[in-house]
């Protein structure tokens, strides 16, 4: 008997303790005109985080920019993206935040499948999905059929950064990705103007530069590691194609670096800002529109010109031609950039994309280095990579509290 009233009783007091607990865990309070459940608050609040668990704060200000070994640029039929080398100059910028890796395919799909509700999904396989019959056009010769298969759609590949995507479809990911943070945070009561982005030129540059410590020589800041690392340890630090010398040797293949194409995102060691991959794996995106440079002297001082109009380069290509002491004033070498530049500049609406990739050689891992792309243009060693510059104040407490780092990927 007696132990008939125990068990009843703690049955009275488990319902009582279950009737306590849905009452609070659906108790609704009222801030900012938003009426939230705690329950839900919290999953809000962790969904923010997750949208910048990412981002990498850099500090900003000045910096050269620019910086490639001239010598290594040897123009060649295979660089029809490649630009003339920049002038190196000094820059400023602000502070901002970069994402430590680059979009990935798990990151597009969520994307893409939000517009299949919004558009439908033949306009939003028309107008968001990946190119993915760009591994058999851009590599004719090799047997990448189970790559254009698989890439985009195993989860195998999710941790991949995407690629197949131009550079007008990128700028849609960032605004996609600025509203559905806006939606989140409006439901927590905050307003704001945060905007996710793609890096200018610069920014991107600030990202992949060392941190000057006392005096370094230039060279040691044309990469992101010491130049005494480039031959000997380059297949630890970059996943990008076959490396030649001068004398057409070769001296990397592709797969010496542990990938044949493309690997996951953070596969080799961050930077010394904690930003992974931009020397190789995929070039990217940036904010910038192409142009290129024309040389000349005044008053026995040394200056330049960028340009973008196509009118102008060719008038300036004339210029040159017609300099009957261009050998000795050193401008035959910028006149055969100019003609260079033009070629990809007549192409129309040209962005730039900064960093090596998986097919690219050494010169493209150069931090200065630029290629040039149509927005419309798609390929498979192309991706991108998001930054944000305006954060609020009431935004910057859903920050991680330290840098992303990859997890440790199982033997």
């Amino acid at each position: 008997m007696q132990n008939n009233r125990k068990l009843k009783l703690r049955k009275q007091v488990t319902f009582t303790i279950c009737i306590l607990y849905l009452s609070l865990t659906t108790l609704s309070f009222t801030g900012s005109n938003k009426t939230i459940i705690p329950n839900e608050s919290f999953t809000i609040k962790n969904e923010i985080k997750a949208q910048l668990q990412k981002l990498i704060y850099m500090e900003g200000g000045s910096f050269t920019m620019g910086r490639t070994s001239g010598v290594d640029i040897l123009m060649t039929e295979s660089d029809s993206t490649l630009f003339s080398s920049m002038i190196p100059k000094k820059a400023t910028i602000e502070p901002f935040y970069i994402s430590a890796t680059e979009v990935t395919n798990q990151s597009w799909r969520e994307f893409y499948l939000d517009k299949v509700k919004e558009l439908g999904i033949t306009e939003a396989k028309k107008r968001f999905y990946p190119d993915t019959l760009l591994w058999l056009t851009e590599y004719p010769y090799s047997y990448n059929d189970p790559m254009a298969r698989h890439y985009h759609r195993l989860a195998y590949y999710d941790n991949y950064p995407v690629v197949g995507i131009s550079w007008n479809q990128a700028k849609a990911f960032c605004q996609w990705k600025t509203e559905k943070l806006k939606a989140l945070l409006d439901k927590e009561g905050i307003s704001s103007t945060i905007q996710f982005r793609l890096p200018t030129e610069a920014e991107w540059e600030f990202a992949a530069t060392r941190k000057t410590k006392g005096v370094m020589e230039s060279k040691d800041l044309i990469y992101e590691w010491p130049s005494n690392y480039t031959l000997p340890k380059l297949n630890e630090l970059a996943n990008i194609g076959p490396v030649y010398d001068r004398n057409n040797v070769q001296l990397k293949d592709y797969a010496e670096d542990g990938c044949l194409y493309i690997c996951e995102v953070a596969s080799y060691p961050s930077n010394e800002r904690n930003v992974f991959d931009m020397a190789g794996n995929v070039s990217e995106w940036t904010e910038d529109h192409g142009y290129t440079y024309s040389f000349y002297t005044e008053n026995d001082e040394f200056n330049s010109l960028r340009l973008t109009d196509k009118t102008v380069i060719e008038r300036e290509i004339a210029r040159h031609e017609n300099n009957l002491n261009a050998r000795e004033n050193s401008f035959e070498y910028n006149l055969n950039w100019l003609k260079h530049d033009l070629t990809i500049l007549a192409r129309e609406n040209i962005r730039i994309c900064k960093g090596g990739s998986w097919v690219k050689g050494l010169v493209y891992t150069q931090i200065g280095s630029r290629q040039g792309f149509r927005e419309d243009q798609r390929s498979t060693q192309v991706g991108f990579r998001l930054a944000i510059s305006n954060l609020d104040q009431n935004v910057i407490k859903y920050l991680p509290k330290k840098n992303w780092k990859p997890k440790k990927r199982k033997k």
